[in-house]
Parts: C-alpha cells; structure tokens; sequence
C-alpha cells in the first residue's frame, strides 16, 4: 500500500512538471510568435553583465504582466528594486518538491554555442535545421540544482552531464525535457548522455528523436502551436559564458528586450 502511495504522489508530482514545461513552451512560441525569435538566454546592461533572465521576458505570455511591469529590466534581476518581484512565487516555475515560500525554479535552458538558446545570437525557428522537434529548450534538474526564476543562471553541457545518468535526476528514472516544437518528453536516466548532447544542437547533424524514443519514458505531450511569422531580427551585445552555470552570454533580442531597455513609460 505504502508503494501505492509513493507511485501515485510521484506521477502526480510528474503531471505538475510536465504542465508546467507545457506553459512554459507555449510561452516561448508566443514569444517568437510577437518578437520573431527565440528569447535571449538573458538581458545584458553595456558592460555585458547579466540583467534578466529568459524566464522574466516570457512572463507576460505566462499571464503575469502585471509582475513583469513591476521590475525594473534596466536594473539587475537582484538590484533591491526588484527585490519583490524576485520573492513572488510563479507557479509556472514551481516545482513540486520545492518548498510553498521558494521563488525558485528546477528548469533550465541548455545554453551552448550550438543550441537553441545560445551565447552568440538568438535563434529562429527556421535556424533549427534539426527539426524542432529534435532539438531541446529547457531541462529538468534536481532541486539542488535550482535558481532563483529571476537570475539569468541556466545550464550548459557541463552541468547537464554532472546530473545526467545518477540518482540526481528529479523524477524516478528520468527528467522532463522541452522540446522546440512545444513537447514535453520524460526521459529515461539510462539515455547516453551522448544521445542527450545530441539533441541539444541545432545543426542538423542529429539523428531523428524518432530513433532515441526507447530512451523516453512516458508518452510525448504536446501543445497547439501559435501562429510563427519569420523576419531576421537584431543583433547586439558581447559576453561570455562560465562551465556549469551560464553567466553572460552574446545574444541577438528584440528591441524591447536589448540590453538598457526603457521602463516604466
């Protein structure tokens, strides 16, 4: 009886990140939809220094703009006047295991030079030559590894790989893994982690997904695609990016997303 329970607090605890990576996705293609693009990995201020997370900038297609008019995109994500923004729970962000009062989040972008949210520009869906639906946005990773929603802190190669393939991963046997073409895949702990770098590029040299689906542990769950429109969009700022954790990172943004844009008109 006692298994019983734990399945079924663990398959709901699933359903819940799974949701969650399902909101998330049809933010960021609400995003692309308005802004043609993908969003920055994070904002930058003129000196190339972290502002604001991916996760800030999709807030108002995640029903949250009253939160997002309330921060200061020209000030750091951890300046005192953001202080309460940065405390207020998303439930979006939420996982489960993660205390009611914790403004954190266990979902990351995989940022590389070759993903999808990338250190040298952003991307576009037509720059996906791997097919959306072959190419990874946003992982799953344990709670000692979460961040505040705010902080434009993501994960690259380098921390995937500490959490991959051991007990570390959120879920048992596996971690959620979001698709660019808005599914939401659990995926087996026993995937090469190989397999997994593949799926993280966006260069067209990968196997189909389709090959890798021994390795997914639950059914793909997808959402309605919004309505994308392509134009090239513009490219600004230097930076760089740190192993495990992602810091500064040169991206090409919309124009209301460079990096000092102008709030509070």
């Amino acid at each position: 009886m006692f298994q019983d329970v734990s399945r079924g607090r663990e398959a709901g605890r699933r359903t819940i990140c799974r949701n969650n990576l399902k909101q998330i996705a049809l933010a960021l293609h609400k995003y692309h939809d308005t802004y043609f693009t993908f969003p920055p990995a994070y904002t930058v201020d003129g000196d190339g220094r972290p502002l604001h997370s991916w996760r800030t900038l999709i807030l108002p297609y995640l029903d949250q703009q009253e939160l997002y008019e309330s921060i200061d995109l020209s000030k750091p994500w951890n300046d005192p006047v953001n202080a309460a923004a940065r405390q207020t729970v998303v439930s979006a962000y939420k996982c489960p295991f993660a205390s009611s009062k914790e403004a954190s989040t266990t979902y990351l972008a995989v940022v590389t030079p070759t993903s999808a949210l990338r250190p040298i520009d952003s991307c576009r869906i037509e720059d996906i030559k791997d097919g959306t639906s072959n190419t990874v946005l946003v992982v799953e990773v344990p709670l000692s590894e979460s961040v505040n929603w705010m902080a434009p802190s993501d994960s690259d190669e380098g921390l995937l790989q500490s959490v991959w393939n051991t007990a570390k991963v959120s879920h048992v046997g596996g971690g959620h893994v979001l698709f660019a073409d808005g599914s939401v895949r659990l995926v087996s702990i026993n995937m090469p982690f190989e397999t997994l770098q593949g799926l993280i590029t966006v260069s067209g040299e990968n196997a189909s997904v389709s090959s890798k689906l021994g390795w997914v542990l639950a059914p793909t769950v997808h959402l309605l695609r919004c309505p994308v429109r392509i134009t090239p969009s513009s490219i600004v700022s230097i930076g760089r990016v740190r192993t495990g954790r992602v810091g500064s990172t040169s991206l090409s943004m919309p124009t209301k997303h460079r990096s000092t844009p102008v709030r509070n008109e």
